[in-house]
């Protein structure tokens, strides 16, 4: 939806090359694995790194990487990943829903899956739905907006293929549970999103965070009735909103390509961590 008033991207599949590790079909911002002091390699399979790549060849070229992919898949969802880490679980899930094209062919590869991770990916969905936004912390939320979007964004996938997912690795009567979460983020990234827009009018670059603005509008347009037509309580789309705060968002970007530093992503740790390239990242992946 975003794509026919966003700058072009760069094709990506090639540059993704240098940072896969053929050991361990996995990606890593670092490339090749790192060696420790005594020169031995200390195998780290980065899953992170690893869904947001997975998910931008299926974006860019899905027909010409199969195996890559697809041994990337694996790699993924019989890691070591843990449901509650939020910088973690909403890209699984999302990896998970969307890593393969083919709905059998994940179906099948999901039921040859150990039992130990079977029991994690309904709990995996628990987890992102009970941390959705609520309307009662405002303009206070507990996540930062980046979180809140991927959050979002793994739940409407969700959603959208709810009736082919495997029943027996949902949670129990989730359906209702999950709209609600859906209708909640959209409502809460709305607010999020307009008030951003209102401090830039005021020329209030105090309060001002274009990493706010940029996830908010992610969230927005994601939970959007377009996007999501079998949920009719989500409010029309403001397409001059959209507009707007693309604009907006771009106007503040560098001569070096990159875009100032704003809200801190935070996990679970306590962690800060600053990306001022991250939402082209996730673009790749959406």
């Amino acid at each position: 939806m975003l794509t026919s008033i966003l700058p072009p991207l760069l094709p990506s599949d090639s540059i993704l090359f240098d940072y896969y590790d053929e050991d361990l079909h996995s990606f890593n911002v670092n490339g090749k694995n790192q060696r420790g002091e005594n020169g031995t390699q200390q195998p780290r399979l980065s899953i992170t790194s690893t869904c947001f790549s997975i998910l931008a060849l299926q974006t860019q070229a899905p027909h010409c990487h199969k195996k890559i992919i697809k041994n990337s898949y694996s790699s993924v969802l019989l890691a070591d990943w843990r449901e509650t880490d939020l910088f973690q679980a909403p890209l699984v899930l999302k990896t998970i829903l969307k890593g393969l094209r083919d709905q059998n062919e994940t179906t099948k590869f999901l039921s040859r899956c150990p039992e130990s991770v079977k029991q994690k990916i309904p709990r995996l969905i628990i987890s992102l739905i009970e941390s959705r936004p609520r309307r009662r912390d405002g303009k206070k939320q507990k996540l930062s907006c980046y979180i809140s979007y991927q959050i979002t964004a793994a739940l409407a996938l969700l959603h959208e293929e709810f009736d082919t997912f495997p029943p027996d690795l949902l949670p129990p009567d989730v359906l209702e549970e999950l709209e609600l979460a859906l209708v909640r983020s959209s409502e809460v990234a709305h607010d999020a999103l307009c008030r951003q827009l209102a401090f830039s009018a005021a020329n209030d670059y105090t309060s001002y965070d274009p990493t706010k603005l940029i996830y908010s509008l992610l969230a927005y347009v994601v939970t959007s009735p377009q996007k999501m037509r079998k949920l009719p309580q989500l409010p029309v789309l403001n397409m001059h909103i959209v507009r707007l705060a693309v604009t907006n968002y771009f106007s503040t970007q560098k001569s070096n390509g990159y875009f100032p530093r704003g809200q801190a992503l935070q996990d679970d740790k306590g962690e800060k961590r600053h990306s001022e390239q991250l939402c082209v990242l996730t673009r790749h992946g959406d």
